[in-house]
């Protein structure tokens, strides 16, 4: 997997949603959504179910992150 590589294209957000890639969604480099591609359009990209405008977010591809929850 490639790792920390900005999506621009529809092909590589097609790419993205075919192969299951995680992103991150970086505005005015703050992160402000992660999760997975569900759809997009040449206005905007659905990221785990919030809406975020292609000209003004980065989409970033990246490992899942890592999480250890303790069951007791």
């Amino acid at each position: 997997m490639i790792v920390n590589t900005t999506l621009n294209s529809d092909f590589e957000f097609d790419n993205a949603i075919f192969m299951g890639y995680f992103v991150i969604v970086l505005n005015q480099d703050k992160m402000v959504g992660w999760g997975l591609i569900e759809s997009f359009n040449e206005l905007e990209v659905q990221v785990n179910g919030k809406a975020y405008l292609r000209q003004q977010s980065i989409f970033k591809q990246t490992p899942v992150p890592d999480v250890y929850y303790e069951l007791k």
